[in-house]
């Protein structure tokens, strides 16, 4: 793991499962789940061991996978990028990208998960922002997800950070 991934685990740890644990108590995980980007593993972490065999896990970082993998055997963990995802179709219940929405290509990923979600699936989808950037981030949010229905919005915050918080299902 490079100083970047430890700097990130040590200095945004906290933010990050702060915000987790409040998503995670709006829109609790249903089924079986994706984790886009899961990182080191914080919504892992926050969900009883029941959740975890249902999930799938899934980041471009290989030690991320690898550290996940040992930490927690019972989730599902691999390796690959967001935009190049291959499951197969209707496999997924309900699926997370927390705070990655700035890594993607957004027709790409889009489509992917149109693709692998189940038909009464949902699609919580976050972009990270604060007090001066909230009304400007979430309309860009909600304008790039115009061919999805939004069934809910919130706001979690953390002391350092907020998120911003779209509920998805693809349109009819």
């Amino acid at each position: 793991m490079g100083l970047t991934d430890e700097t990130y685990e040590f200095w945004m740890g906290e933010t990050q499962k702060e915000k987790i644990k409040q998503i995670l108590e709006e829109i609790p995980p249903m089924g079986k789940v994706l984790d886009v980007a899961c990182g080191p593993g914080f919504l892992e972490e926050l969900v009883n061991e029941k959740v975890r065999k249902n999930i799938i896990a899934f980041d471009v970082n290989g030690d991320y996978v690898e550290k996940l993998g040992k930490k927690f055997p019972d989730v599902t963990v691999l390796k690959g990028d967001a935009n190049e995802m291959h499951f197969p179709p209707r496999s997924f219940d309900t699926v997370y990208a927390i705070d990655i929405i700035h890594l993607l290509e957004m027709e790409n990923f889009f489509e992917r998960v149109k693709e692998v979600l189940k038909p009464e699936g949902i699609f919580v989808l976050t972009i990270f922002c604060n007090e001066h950037n909230l009304k400007e981030k979430s309309e860009w949010l909600k304008d790039i997800v115009s061919n999805w229905e939004i069934t809910n919005e919130f706001l979690v915050k953390s002391k350092n950070e907020w998120d911003f918080c779209l509920v998805l299902k693809p349109m009819a």
